[in-house]
């Protein structure tokens, strides 16, 4: 038995930009980018926001939202159903 995995992936503010100490987020990176999951299994996800000059920054807020409910369901936590 397989399901399909439909992830979209948010950072947002306030203003419009990400920005943590200083950084602007100019990249995000989910761990792991691509997956089969069994419906109803869990999977944890991990979101990596990087600054222009490709650094971690290690204190990005993350939103984690599907765009179809129906299909899969993520928590704020990033585990994916």
């Amino acid at each position: 038995m397989a399901g399909m995995v439909v992830v979209a992936l948010a950072c947002s503010s306030a203003t419009g930009t990400d920005r943590v100490a200083g950084s602007t987020i100019a990249a995000l990176a989910v761990d792991p980018p691509s997956s089969t999951l069994v419906v109803g299994a869990e999977l944890p996800l991990r979101a990596l926001a990087q600054d222009e000059s490709g650094r971690i920054v290690p204190d990005a807020a993350i939103v984690w939202s599907v765009k179809d409910s129906t299909i899969a369901r993520v928590s704020a936590t990033g585990i994916l159903t």
